[in-house]
């Protein structure tokens, strides 16, 4: 999806959100809530210090350890940043009075933690925020593809160094080359394009 175009949808939807909060009667409580969770994920972000490992880039090392770093990294970002954001979006929504569903009533926001991100994606998908849409937006699923084949070890490492993830054509399952880095750093323009916006309307 072009990024000036799921940008401008986003930020449509969450002054929308917003503006429902500001108006309910648990705006104080849940505003204060909101702030918290912002300084807890400010906290854990100084903590979680990777740019040590990002350190091995450029440097001699040998070509099957180099894709191992650029998966982990890719993680990192995916079960960090992204999905810190998408737990944002369903806590917000969730305070607005729609239900999310897993087995119970989803309400704390550790509870949301412990949801399945499509799950998470196809909630906030029904209540506007199109650009997790899979369907609409291949980015969303090639992130979370990868993502799925590097937890779970669907991936092999050819002797050049080229990464495979383990993919499904047409009832059969074959590995096909991943371009990791340029997906890495996809995935860190919608992580930073969705927190500027959410900053906007936080930090007022």
């Amino acid at each position: 999806m072009e990024e000036k175009l799921w940008k401008e949808q986003f930020k449509n939807k969450i002054e929308e959100q917003f503006e429902i909060l500001e108006k309910s009667k648990i705006y104080k409580g849940t505003w204060m809530e909101i702030q918290e969770l912002i300084l807890n994920y400010f906290d854990k972000s100084k903590n979680a210090d990777i740019y040590e490992l990002m350190n091995v880039y450029g440097k001699p090392v040998d070509k099957n350890i180099l894709p191992l770093v650029k998966m982990a990294l890719f993680l990192w970002e995916y079960e960090g940043n992204f999905t810190f954001c998408i737990n944002f979006l369903c806590f917000l929504l969730i305070s607005n009075g729609h239900d999310l569903f897993d087995r119970k009533y989803v309400k704390a926001f550790e509870e949301i933690e412990k949801v399945g991100i499509y799950a998470k994606a196809n909630f906030l998908v029904a209540h506007g925020f199109t650009m997790f849409d899979e369907t609409e937006n291949e980015d969303i699923k090639k992130f979370r593809e990868l993502r799925n084949n590097i937890a779970h070890y669907n991936f092999r490492i050819e002797d050049d160094g080229v990464v495979k993830q383990k993919v499904k054509h047409s009832k059969k399952w074959e590995y096909v080359e991943v371009k990791v880095l340029p997906t890495h750093s996809q995935l860190l323009s919608y992580t930073n394009g969705i927190r500027e916006i959410l900053w906007s309307f936080v930090f007022v």
